[in-house]
């Protein structure tokens, strides 16, 4: 064989071996991810079955839930229903979704939401076009209810929502009949300077 001709084989072999070598250590990273992936998906069913997961909230066909993971600390975990699909959240980051698990895997998973969330899923209201957990809704309105004093909104001139005027109107002739029966019974001069203030708020609006 000439040299030529061996330096032509070398080349071709240089060429053919680095293809696989590439190819190999493709492959093996590859399998590296799913299994990592797996892993963690794994990770989550156990977290369900032995209680390590919280219920958050449900926005339409999208659940809400959140746990910790030994990688990853704090992350949320997200179904969606209608897809049947699952995501792993780290912040706002997608660390993983069910697309690279054994589907077997994915369905124990929300098999699994499902045995233990489904009065939560289920248990929903419509709120302005959306469709949320009733649990959370109605933690959240706690909280606005408990920022808020009522008696402070009847100064404002800008009422947004028909709610917002049916649940001041409600205070208003609350405090009202309270403040007549006061007058009545005590006169005029026993109202506090709060109470003569609404009042005249009040006789401002009727003219």
């Amino acid at each position: 064989m000439t040299t030529i001709n061996l330096l032509g084989f070398g080349f071709i072999f240089g060429i053919l071996f680095t293809s696989f070598f590439n190819k190999s250590v493709k492959y093996f990273q590859n399998k590296k991810i799913i299994k990592d992936v797996s892993d963690q998906f794994n990770e989550i069913l156990n977290n369900l079955r032995v209680g390590k997961t919280k219920f958050i909230n449900r926005v339409n066909d999208i659940i809400y839930i959140d746990t910790r993971l030994k990688d990853w600390k704090e992350v949320k975990i997200i179904l969606m229903l209608d897809k049947q699909m699952l995501c792993i959240f780290k912040d706002d980051k997608c660390l993983y979704t069910s697309d690279l698990i054994d589907i077997d895997l994915k369905t124990e998973i929300i098999q699994e939401v499902y045995n233990i969330y489904s009065n939560d899923i289920d248990d929903t209201i419509e709120v302005m076009g959306y469709t949320i957990s009733k649990t959370d809704f109605q933690n959240k309105l706690s909280e606005i209810q408990e920022k808020f004093n009522f008696n402070d909104i009847l100064e404002q001139d800008d009422i947004n929502s028909d709610v917002d005027k049916i649940i001041i109107e409600n205070e208003r002739k609350l405090d009202l009949n309270e403040i007549l029966d006061k007058i009545n019974e005590m006169g005029y001069e026993t109202l506090s300077d709060h109470e003569k203030k609404f009042l005249d708020h009040l006789s401002k609006e009727d003219k």
